[in-house]
């Protein structure tokens, strides 16, 4: 998707405000019933949002696969994440859905 695209690029400054958030396109974009394209806006001349909402949506955990022989935990999120802001050691790794009857905290543990 387009939007987790954007948000992957937002960590690098990309659409995070109003002040990094910018749009340019070709004539190609698009015609007016009557065939006539779209007036360009070029890079060097791009025009500011007017209206910006930033994301305010919180990502969940979907799903998650452990192998045991290898040690890989993969962590699969509804949109994308900052893996730099990951902190292994809130992972809690537990045998039942309701409680921690056998359990075990990570750790530690390296993000590929």
């Amino acid at each position: 998707q387009d939007s987790n695209e954007i948000r992957k690029r937002a960590v690098n400054s990309l659409a995070i405000n109003p002040w990094k958030t910018y749009i340019s396109f070709s004539s190609k974009l698009v015609n007016d019933t009557s065939g006539n394209p779209i007036v360009p806006i070029s890079a060097n001349n791009s025009l500011r949002v007017s209206i910006f909402t930033g994301d305010q949506i919180q990502p969940t955990l979907q799903q998650f696969n452990l192998n045991m022989s290898s040690g890989l935990l993969n962590l699969f999120f509804s949109e994308t994440v900052d893996v730099s802001s990951l902190v292994l050691m809130q992972l809690v790794i537990q045998n039942n859905n309701s409680g921690l009857q056998t359990y075990k905290q990570l750790t530690g543990g390296i993000v590929l």
